[in-house]
């Protein structure tokens, strides 16, 4: 491990997601290291952290869906006196952000990839209800079913990018 600007240089390819919780046990244990560098590894692995769960734009949009679900059902709750399509949108709507935020805190890579699997199988039934809603006359707000593809296909795309990893081996 090389040092430089107050911190800590480890190989990048132990920085995707999956791994960050190991890479913070071996590296973060401080088992013969001085409290400086110690305090240069956290320092380092904080700030990558955040910079990796603040600035996903799956995590944003995913957000941004559930938020446009939420106003969508209560809009026609209110409006329409619709429920039964409204609540199943609501839970599964809701659900792709929840496993997406998840997915970030997996255990390993496999995991990582079962909950945007998750993830995905929600949205896509989100865009069965929505698509229900718009051709039932419920609802004519085509914007929501656009961000449902939208992170569906950040999401298909994500998870080809988590796959082909996976077959790499672990130190992808």
């Amino acid at each position: 491990m090389r040092q430089r600007s107050g911190f800590l240089l480890i190989p990048p390819s132990l920085f995707t997601l999956p791994f960050l919780p190991l890479v913070f046990r071996i590296f973060g244990e401080g088992k013969g290291k001085s409290e400086e560098e110690k305090s240069i590894f956290i320092r380092s692995f904080t700030f990558l952290l955040e910079g990796l769960l603040m600035s996903s734009p799956l995590q944003d949009k995913s957000k941004a869906f559930a938020l446009s679900i939420i106003r969508l059902c209560n809009e026609v709750r209110s409006s329409r006196r619709e429920t039964v399509l409204t609540n199943q949108l609501l839970r599964s709507g809701t659900s792709v952000g929840a496993n997406i935020r998840e997915a970030f805190y997996a255990h390993s890579r496999a995991d990582f990839i079962a909950k945007l699997q998750i993830s995905l199988k929600e949205c896509s039934e989100s865009e069965y209800w929505l698509e229900l809603l718009l051709e039932s006359g419920y609802c004519s707000d085509q914007a929501v079913l656009a961000q449902c593809v939208e992170v569906k296909k950040l999401l298909i795309a994500s998870l080809r990018t988590a796959k082909r990893g996976l077959a790499s081996g672990p130190s992808r």
